[in-house]
C-alpha cells in the first residue's frame, strides 16, 4: 500500500535519473507523476535531455555529484551553514 501525503521537499539521494526502482516508487506514492514540493535527486549520471525534461515536469531537479561524495558533502554542509547563520 502506498501514501502519498508527503508534502515536503525531498532529496532522492542513492538512485540514477534512469533508476527502475525510484520510478516505481514515484508512480506508487504520486500517481499523477508530479511531486507536490520542489524536489532534489542527487546523482552521478549523466542523464539526457529526454530524463531532463521528465523529472522537471515531476517538480524535480536533476542535481549532478562532484568527483567525490565526500566534496559533495563538504559543499552541502558549507550551504547549510549558510543558511542557518
Amino acid at each position: 500500500m502506498c501514501s502519498s501525503d508527503l508534502r515536503g521537499n525531498l532529496l532522492f539521494l542513492g538512485y540514477g535519473p534512469s533508476d527502475s526502482d525510484l520510478q516505481l516508487l514515484i508512480n506508487c506514492l504520486w500517481p499523477d507523476n508530479k511531486l507536490a514540493s520542489k524536489s532534489w535527486l542527487l546523482h552521478q549520471a549523466k542523464p539526457g535531455d529526454l530524463e531532463q525534461e521528465l523529472w522537471k515536469t515531476r517538480n524535480v531537479e536533476l542535481l549532478p555529484m562532484g568527483a567525490s561524495l565526500e566534496e559533495f558533502v563538504n559543499d552541502f554542509q558549507a550551504d547549510i551553514d549558510t543558511l542557518i547563520r
